[in-house]
């Protein structure tokens, strides 16, 4: 696989995955990411032209995909580039897609709840904690 044209890029999630099964039972999810530049003018940005990427996730990634990332949420996708042409009512077209081998949400403007384990709340609060500052103030013992 030394001539496959690997890709990684962090983009917005044009709509939910689309979740399909194959007759031999593996999911397939399929959606749509856009990726648009930011361009400096002056001492501004502004945005640049959108490219769009079809993503597909195959097995397990695939219902995974489908359960924890929505439409609008910024995700990083890393897989191999697929350059695709097509014909549809006599139009001829080129689609990029991805056969997405990684996807995750990004935690960079939210964050993502963990459905697994204690809850955060739990999680930061423990019943003791040595380390933390006595009630009282400093001591000179140290906390273990």
């Amino acid at each position: 696989m030394a001539n496959e044209a690997r890709v990684t890029f962090e983009g917005r999630m044009g709509a939910d995955f689309d979740l399909r099964f194959l007759p031999s039972g593996d999911a397939v999810a399929n959606a749509n990411v856009a990726v648009t530049q930011r361009i400096k003018d002056g001492d501004s940005w502004k945005d640049g032209v959108t490219s769009w990427f079809r993503v597909g996730l195959f097995g397990k990634a695939a219902e995974n995909a489908v359960e924890s990332i929505k439409k609008g949420d910024l995700v990083h996708v890393s897989g191999i580039l697929v350059v695709r042409e097509w014909e549809k009512d006599g139009k001829k077209g080129t689609s990029l897609d991805v056969r997405a081998d990684f996807i995750a949400p990004s935690i960079r403007y939210r964050v993502i709840p963990h459905s697994d384990g204690p809850s955060m709340a739990k999680a930061a609060a423990p019943a003791e904690d040595a380390w933390t500052t006595p009630a009282g103030g400093y001591t000179e013992q140290p906390p273990f």
